[in-house]
């Protein structure tokens, strides 16, 4: 409810508001947050991060509203999305159905409406597979395109 409030008094004029404004996401536990912990699915590389990863950065910039982290496959090397300490999701759909991917948690929070959207990061389909299995998009822009600085790799290539 502080950072709602907050967006009223950073922009009180609905004219001059930003395109973003007032819409609830989330952030997949991979991608930093300055001042809150990412874990990566693992309590052993848990970190807290001083600066926020620029794709956060920016949806903040554009008066998005920060709801807090999604769950992950643990490392980000999954396709399933049940391998996690924190706990295993299932699709929407069915509870005897696996999320997909390591995006699972923010596959299912904007599924469940809990969320607009949800930054995610894609190595292998860890966005548009649990995309899929929930019934929502999942968008993986072309390389380069997003700053991946401050987001964990789930693998370091060229």
């Amino acid at each position: 409810m502080r950072a709602a409030n907050e967006l009223h008094a950073k922009w009180p004029d609905p004219r001059n508001r930003p395109p973003l404004w007032g819409v609830p996401f989330s952030v997949k536990d991979s991608i930093d947050i300055a001042d809150i912990p990412t874990t990566v699915g693992c309590p052993a590389l848990t970190r807290t991060p001083s600066q926020s990863a620029p794709v956060y950065q920016s949806c903040i910039d554009a008066g998005g509203l920060f709801i807090g982290k999604t769950n992950m496959e643990q490392l980000a090397t999954g396709m399933t999305g049940c391998r996690s300490t924190y706990g295993t999701l299932h699709s929407t759909y069915s509870k005897s159905h696996i999320v997909g991917g390591s995006s699972s948690g923010s596959a299912v929070a904007v599924s469940e409406g809990l969320v607009s959207f949800s930054l995610g990061s894609d190595t292998a389909g860890s966005i548009r597979v649990p995309a899929l299995f929930n019934g929502i998009m999942g968008f993986k822009p072309t390389k380069g395109t997003i700053s991946a600085r401050g987001i964990a790799p789930a693998c370091l290539h060229q």
